[in-house]
């Protein structure tokens, strides 16, 4: 067994499970690292991303309830000690800040 450090972010809804996965974190004395983010150790059978990947997501499904729009996204380093990350469950939507950066036109309109 070898012991990763692993942050999640996490967006269970409004209705999500968030009382069994409170309870999980609190068992891995998972650090708070701003809203919806935590860190903690955990122990793998081996030092590559996928299975860390595949043995993180099982004990979350035997612990946490989750629904089809739940998204937990992982961060982790592989093998190489590069950071790599996916979600777990769901999948990305458009960020909060699309739209914000502001665009400088050198041409006038045309109509």
């Amino acid at each position: 067994m070898i012991e990763k450090h692993i942050v999640i972010n996490f967006d269970l809804g409004l209705r999500g499970d968030y009382n069994s996965l409170y309870i999980w974190l609190d068992t891995k004395n998972a650090m708070e690292c701003g809203k919806a983010t935590a860190a903690f150790a955990m122990n793998f059978s081996e030092d590559v991303f996928d299975t860390i990947y595949k043995e993180l997501k099982m004990e979350l499904e035997k612990e946490v309830h989750i629904e089809k729009n739940d998204r937990v996204y992982m961060v982790a380093t592989d093998e190489s000690c590069r950071m790599q990350g996916a979600f777990l469950f769901g999948g990305r939507k458009k960020a909060d800040w699309t739209g914000y950066k502001i665009i400088n036109q050198n041409e006038p309109d045309k109509f």
